[in-house]
């Protein structure tokens, strides 16, 4: 269960949000945890995070964003608390073709808050990743997009290059 409290002002200099998360691990019962099975249904524990973020459109000059973020999760129980960050812009190229590009990651504070880089665990991670996306807006509500998005420091078991090819739609 997630609980996203958010609270952010709008202003003509961009607009800046501060968002918390808590997350309870009380729907797993961790009699049946499975540390063999490929993929986890949950870690049954309770995390905080904080973030600030902030987004600026770059309208008039350009048609365009900038959104920065950054935050930290504490961890109740096992695995590293994570300090995670997000640098995003994007550019409409012409009405119906734009392009975006993040770079993002995680960084755990291990033993005695030093930064670990755990390559079989993929709940600790000191990982950071650049994703380039090209979209194609087919109407006002959908865009059929294409990313690449590869790490570019850390290692995890979720390192590696990822290609994808999406329908996005916009709901309101």
């Amino acid at each position: 269960m997630l609980i996203r409290p958010r609270n952010h002002q709008k202003t003509d200099s961009g607009a800046l949000s501060l968002q918390g998360l808590y997350k309870t691990g009380e729907a797993y019962d961790e009699e049946d945890q499975d540390f063999t099975a490929d993929i986890q249904r949950g870690d049954g524990q309770e995390d905080f995070e904080l973030k600030l973020q902030y987004g600026q459109s770059l309208y008039p000059m350009i048609p365009g964003y900038m959104n920065v973020e950054a935050g930290y999760r504490w961890r109740s129980q096992k695995y590293s608390d994570e300090f995670r960050y997000l640098v995003e812009a994007g550019i409409d190229i012409t009405k119906a073709l734009y392009l975006g590009t993040a770079n993002f990651g995680n960084g755990d504070s291990g033993p005695e808050g030093k930064l670990t880089e755990i390559d079989s665990n993929p709940y600790e991670i000191d990982l950071g990743k650049l994703e380039i996306t090209c979209g194609y807006k087919l109407s006002s509500q959908f865009a059929l997009e294409a990313s690449y998005c590869n790490e570019l420091y850390g290692a995890s078991t979720t390192q590696g290059e990822t290609w994808s090819l999406a329908l996005a739609a916009t709901l309101f």
